[in-house]
């Protein structure tokens, strides 16, 4: 609240900057002054005959505007530096004239703020990760047994972890990783051109290569024999001087897919009948017996029980 003084009587006006309080003379009809008071805002320029009302130990006094004067000041610059503080420093080009300020930081490695000053970021500065902040990895153990977690923590695996081949150096294109137990791993060198790799149980790690052209054989030297599954694709030669008895079993206890073939051979003077199991039919002409020592037959599989046997046959 500002105060001016007319006629002896205080008068307040609100005066909030950047307002000026001015006054204006206004003809009266006797010969005292009339002061109109009135506001100077930023949107309104001092008028012809506006003052400032200003009251003085003789009373209340007049400045007209004319005696402030007008116009800009003016100067020279005589020097500009930069403070060195709060992690900043600088340098000024042309201090004296017209200077050109450069920014640059004292600080290191990574930054960070606090809201007034920039310093070097430590360590300690980053929340570790944890299950439910995100952050720096934690400082690893220095091992080869356990692993980082989603929780930020390093543990070794439920199951222990599985080990790892002794022979971790493959020694040619081709070699492969296998098992040769339950989590016991070893490498299965790569087999001669040519030949493909099988399933073989017999086998340390269950795999081998052969050759696809040399046909695998089961010697029998009994006087009976029921085919078996390993059959698949073999040569089975039997030998006896007696008459000898082989079977084709039902696919309900010897399920061979079907289109297999089982080559079949007379080696001994034994005669070689073929019996069919239960449920199981063998085509065959003239018949089912090995026309003599040294024939040979095939044995295909055409249906679920259903077989072909073609070759030196007899009735």
């Amino acid at each position: 609240m500002g105060f001016i003084k007319l006629n002896n009587i205080e008068v307040g006006v609100p005066v909030s900057a950047p307002n000026v309080l001015l006054g204006r003379l206004t003809t009266g009809a006797g010969e005292q002054e009339e002061i109109e008071p009135t506001v100077l805002t930023e949107e309104t320029a001092p008028a012809a005959g506006d003052f400032l009302p200003i009251w003085t130990g003789d009373g209340l006094r007049k400045v007209d505007f004319s005696e402030f004067g007008g116009g800009g000041g003016s100067g020279t610059v005589t020097s500009a530096s930069v403070v060195t503080a709060n992690g900043l420093a600088g340098t000024v080009a042309t201090a004296t004239t017209t200077p050109a300020i450069t920014l640059s930081t004292t600080v290191t490695g990574i930054l960070k703020g606090n809201g007034t000053a920039i310093s070097a970021a430590a360590n300690s500065d980053l929340p570790v990760m944890s299950a439910t902040v995100g952050g720096a990895v934690p400082t690893p153990p220095n091992n080869t047994t356990t692993f980082l977690r989603g929780d930020g923590t390093f543990a070794t695996p439920a199951g222990g972890g599985g080990s790892v081949a002794t022979d971790t150096i493959f020694d040619a294109k081709g070699d492969l990783p296998v098992g040769t137990a339950a989590d016991t791993a070893a490498k299965l060198t790569v087999g001669a051109n040519g030949t493909v790799l099988t399933a073989d149980s017999t086998q340390s790690t269950g795999l081998k290569y052969s050759k696809p052209w040399v046909q695998e054989t089961n010697a029998q030297t009994g006087t009976t024999y029921t085919l078996v599954l390993a059959d698949e694709g073999k040569l089975v030669t039997l030998s006896n001087a007696s008459a000898i008895t082989l079977t084709v079993p039902p696919n309900s206890s010897v399920a061979f897919d079907v289109g297999t073939y089982i080559d079949l051979a007379q080696i001994g003077a034994g005669q070689v009948t073929v019996a069919q199991g239960s449920g199981v039919t063998v085509n065959a002409t003239p018949g089912l017996k090995f026309r003599a020592q040294y024939a040979g037959a095939t044995l295909r599989k055409t249906a679920t029980d259903t077989w072909l046997l073609f070759g030196d046959l007899s009735a």
